[in-house]
């Protein structure tokens, strides 16, 4: 089985790599990471500029990136149903629910993908043109280089984690859906309306959403000298992810299972 989802995987990356709409996504966020240098500007003056990956990085990735998942994993299942291809794939030995979970992989791949390229970013410009170094305030060293490095490192791994989740509800709408218009629209209008609607109704520590910010929170008061930890709150924001993540992957395996493709 983990063979199967492995080679449906890899040729999922193979097609989609070779398509120029998945190649927006990483164009948008480099732009928005370039474009950060202007609202919060940088120098060699001797202080350090780690704040402005902290400000870039999470600027161009929980609002363009995370719609850029949306859009791509919101597409991947029902463009299969509306081009027809989805009863070519599955008359072969794969069964469903391996087609299924190599469309997961392949979305929180682009998900990884799209981190990865704002990080990179983020630290070649702040390196090329200011300095990168510890965090210090009146010429006492709060953190070192390599201890901000690292607070720096946490903070992207938690932002993952509700992006790899968001990638999980495209993938459900997408099995939902017969269309990748359809899909597309409903995703980016669930995730907006539960948005603008979780102050008003009480929810928003319970919106997997709301935790795209938080790791970044902490890492801006580290550039400022704070001690501030990541945890405990960082374990709710995880846990109330990774619930979110079984409850649609549930949905989506569900409805895999029960959907009828043909004409």
């Amino acid at each position: 089985m983990i063979r199967r989802i492995l080679a449906a995987y890899l040729v999922e990356i193979t097609k989609y790599s070779r398509l120029f709409s998945p190649w927006f996504g990483p164009g948008f966020v480099l732009l928005a990471v370039a474009g950060a240098i202007y609202t919060h500007p940088i120098a060699r003056d001797g202080s350090s500029d780690i704040g402005f990956v902290g400000y870039a990085v999470p600027a161009a990735l929980n609002l363009i990136g995370f719609l850029m998942v949306l859009v791509y994993s919101a597409g991947l299942v029902a463009g299969e149903v509306e081009r027809g291809t989805i009863r070519t794939v599955l008359v072969r030995p794969l069964q469903r629910g391996e087609f299924l979970a190599a469309k997961l992989l392949n979305a929180t791949t682009y998900a990884a993908l799209l981190t990865v390229l704002a990080a990179a970013a983020a630290w070649v410009i702040a390196a090329a043109f200011g300095e990168v170094g510890g965090v210090d305030f009146g010429g006492e060293l709060i953190y070192t280089g390599q201890e901000i490095h690292g607070a720096f490192a946490v903070a992207l791994l938690l932002n993952l984690v509700p992006h790899i989740t968001g990638a999980a509800y495209g993938v459900m709408v997408s099995t939902l859906a017969r269309r990748s218009a359809t899909a597309v629209a409903a995703a980016i209008g669930g995730w907006l309306l539960a948005d603008y609607a979780k102050h008003a109704l009480g929810f928003e520590r319970y919106l997997f959403s709301t935790y795209l910010d938080q790791s970044w929170m902490v890492f801006a008061d580290r550039c400022e000298g704070l001690p501030t930890p990541f945890f405990p709150d960082a374990a709710i924001g995880l846990a109330v992810c990774a619930a979110w993540a079984i409850v649609f992957l549930g949905i989506a395996f569900v409805a895999m299972a029960r959907r009828n493709f043909g004409p």
